[in-house]
């Protein structure tokens, strides 16, 4: 697409289109062509005779070069010729660099050729060009006139007041007075001052009467990001975190790409700029100087964890944004600014972690000293040093002498994929291991899986006493004295279980029916009745069904799981762990205080190993209405 743009205005500016772009004319001079990339194109039919201009002349304009284009100008372009004798619009060609050849041709009735002008060589820029053509005038037959035509011989000098370039000697109206030159470039005029009145002069350093330098329309950043960037991929890859970390200290490539191009993440509240903070003024040599991007122009944000975002001038008349990144410390959101210390590490970027003393650091490498996994570049921290994995499984070590920050099995080179057990040493060859044994203590050591253990040691770390063969998991035989490394729980359940019960203050009792335990009585109503210390309900253990069934009315069959919990009624009245002797489908719960356990006992507290109380026992209804007959024995108070 080829563009053209009209750049100055007057009473008599006109408006066309060619192509896809807007064109336009002007008189005289009210403003300054943008500076913006381009071609700021004047047409000057000054030298033409009055006769041609008046007859209105259709233009053409040819583009060769690094470009080919043709547009035919008239309508509006012959008015603005006829009437100003200058037409002027902005070209904008579809190549951004090389030169290109303008030629424009004039054309009266029939398609006569009666005026041409050209500009050859016209090199692009980024910034616009600024070309006059003069159109001379030919003869009838096309070819070359005799000359220029002098346009108002005699008219006014240089410097006088003038609405029209007609008026003026010189053909030129610029600025409100008559000029030595069509003065419509940047920063200049033929109205400076008293002294250089009519003289087309650069206008002076730092000012800017025609409002030329104003600050350009700032378009504000695109938002590349999402709510995913900052926590996420953008902030890991640019502050090249727990991935580089491991790449780097397992010996693996970093195969990532990452893009140049800058994210840009929308604050929340959205980008503030400042209006006209970017706008300059002129340099003294037909030019506008703008602030740099050591001006401000908008509030800092935080575009991510690392980098603050900044609007600052472009020095081109523009406002921009500019990231700065932080070291060590996060970008903080309520300064917009990296942070200074830190509480967290929230406060650090990715690659540090904060110290004790407040400050943020850069991670550690492997076999490096540390007491935390943050503090490693892994994440992982084992044995008090930096680690290449987690290394928390069994036997392994990440500080073994000679292989700091490896994780390995201590002490043994295990086969690849095979797995690191340890070994407990079983010091009273009863099969059962120390269970307070680790490598650190000599009581057990590192050792592959499925590999034979060293003599005195085993897999199982279960035994709480390693001096005393009686003392292991699984014991049920009662003892009088104590193990050898002190107490009673020869079973190693971490409870003390005593062989006698006890019932203190104590007395026999006959029991009341089923499903009224509760009910209790010191005398009976049958011969049949036998007291008990206890009276809970329970089973019979008759099995009457092939399945469990459950029912509301305990004097049915019940399910199994409300059968045992009953039938595990210890003869010290407490439900214990064990399962009872008789596991039945379904039972009939048709008894209180029936079990022999709950009808013999010492009526006080004995400790284990004392042989000094007598153990009482609940006889039968020794008549009805009678009380039970009882018996006492010595008997020693017996523990596990």
């Amino acid at each position: 697409m080829v563009r053209a743009h009209r750049y100055s205005a007057a009473a008599h500016c006109l408006v066309a289109v060619i192509a896809l772009a807007a064109l336009g004319a002007s008189c005289s001079k009210t403003a300054s062509p943008p500076t913006a990339f381009g071609v700021n194109l004047t047409i000057d039919g000054h030298a033409l005779d009055a006769s041609v201009l008046s007859a209105g002349i259709g233009l053409t304009l040819d583009v060769s070069g690094a470009e080919t284009k043709s547009f035919t100008l008239s309508g509006d372009y012959t008015n603005a010729l006829k009437n100003d004798k200058v037409v002027r619009f902005r070209f904008i060609p579809v190549v951004m660099t090389g030169s290109l050849d303008l030629t424009v041709t004039g054309t009266g009735a029939g398609s006569t050729v009666v005026a041409t002008g050209s500009a050859k060589g016209v090199t692009l820029q980024t910034t616009a060009v600024n070309v006059t053509i003069t159109l001379a005038g030919t003869t009838g037959d096309g070819g070359p006139s005799d000359g220029p035509v002098v346009v108002n011989d005699g008219g006014a000098s240089n410097g006088t007041t003038c609405t029209s370039g007609d008026t003026c000697a010189s053909g030129v109206c610029s600025d409100g007075v008559c000029c030595d030159k069509a003065c419509d470039g940047v920063c200049e005029s033929c109205n400076v001052s008293a002294t250089t009145k009519g003289t087309c002069t650069a206008i002076p350093e730092n000012t800017d009467p025609d409002m030329e330098c104003a600050e350009k329309v700032a378009v504000a950043p695109t938002d590349t990001g999402d709510a995913s960037a900052e926590a996420g991929a953008s902030d890991a890859s640019t502050e090249a975190g727990a991935s580089e970390a491991g790449a780097s200290d397992s010996g693996a490539a970093d195969s990532g790409t990452e893009s140049d191009a800058e994210v840009i993440n929308t604050p929340d509240g959205g980008f503030m700029t400042t209006k006209g903070a970017c706008g300059g003024t002129c340099n003294g040599a037909r030019a506008c100087k703008y602030p740099g991007t050591e001006k401000s122009c908008g509030k800092p944000f935080c575009n991510d964890r690392r980098d603050v975002g900044s609007f600052v001038c472009d020095g081109n008349g523009s406002c921009g944004t500019a990231l700065t990144a932080c070291s060590d410390y996060a970008c903080d959101e309520t300064k917009a600014s990296c942070h200074t210390n830190c509480a967290g590490p929230d406060d650090c970027l990715l690659t540090d972690y904060c110290a004790a003393d407040g400050t943020c650091k850069p991670k550690k490498v492997i076999s490096v000293a540390c007491g935390t996994d943050g503090e490693c570049k892994t994440d992982h921290c084992s044995n008090g040093v930096c680690c290449n994995t987690a290394c928390t499984g069994t036997g392994l070590s990440c500080n073994d002498p000679g292989q700091a920050g490896q994780c390995k099995c201590q002490g043994v080179t295990c086969a690849a994929g095979v797995a690191c057990q340890i070994f407990y040493k079983d010091g009273d060859a009863d099969t059962y291991g120390d269970m307070s044994g680790t490598i650190a203590n000599g009581r057990a050591v590192a050792g592959c899986m499925g590999s034979t253990p060293p003599a005195g040691f085993v897999v199982d770390n279960t035994d709480c006493d390693d001096t005393d063969a009686n003392a292991h998991p699984g014991q049920t035989t009662f003892f009088a004295v104590q193990r050898k490394s002190g107490g009673f729980d020869y079973d190693c359940d971490n409870k003390l279980t005593k062989s006698v019960p006890e019932y203190v203050g104590g007395s026999c009792k006959f029991c009341g029916a089923v499903g009224s335990c509760d009910a209790t009585s010191t005398t009976c109503s049958s011969t049949s009745q036998t007291a008990s210390f206890q009276c809970p309900q329970e089973g019979s253990g008759v099995i009457i069904r092939p399945e469990p069934v459950q029912t509301a009315s305990l004097s049915e069959p019940v399910d199994v799981t409300v059968v045992k919990s009953s039938l595990a009624t210890s003869s010290a009245g407490t439900t214990a762990a064990t399962s009872p002797t008789t596991i039945c489908k379904a039972c009939i719960l048709s008894c209180c205080g029936c079990a022999t356990n709950d009808k013999s006992g010492f009526l006080q507290t004995v400790a284990c190993g004392d042989a000094t109380h007598y153990a009482y026992t609940c006889g039968s209804c020794s008549a009805v209405g009678g009380g039970p007959l009882t018996s006492s024995a010595l008997r020693q108070q017996t523990c596990r």
